[in-house]
């Protein structure tokens, strides 16, 4: 249990640093010499950064972390896998600008969570809520 948990704040603090990766990598597929290569962009959040936090709601799940936890895995789950459809070119640019918004969100959400995770591998009590099963 305490190595799941171990391992939740560590994909935590990963997935923090994806996001900030993955506007690095924006930025160098806008700013570029061809100015529109989002490719590596596409793939990495794709295949890394919708990884992520699926282990993450599992490593919840068999640490026997707090709802809260698993909770939140959750919406990080479902907000990685709508940044896709923020972008389809059906969209609007007004829907199409939820994407980097969301980038925001899932950044200070995952840093929460990874901050919160800290705490409770050190024993400290946090967020309230009653330990799953």
């Amino acid at each position: 249990m305490k190595t799941a948990r171990q391992a939740y704040m560590g994909l935590a603090y990963l997935f923090v640093l994806g996001v900030v990766i993955q506007v690095f990598l924006a930025g160098i597929g806008i700013f570029g010499d061809s100015g529109d290569d989002l490719d590596p962009h596409d793939s990495f959040g794709i295949t890394v950064m919708q990884l992520i936090p699926i282990l993450l709601l599992v490593a919840a799940l068999v640490g026997r972390m707090r709802w809260t936890f698993v909770g939140l895995s959750v919406v990080l789950v479902l907000l990685v896998g709508l940044q896709s459809v923020w972008v389809s070119e059906d969209n609007s640019r007004w829907i199409k600008a939820i994407h980097p918004t969301m980038a925001i969100v899932m950044f200070a959400l995952g840093h929460f969570l990874a901050q919160r995770a800290g705490h409770l591998v050190k024993g400290e009590a946090t967020l309230g809520a009653e330990p799953v099963g």
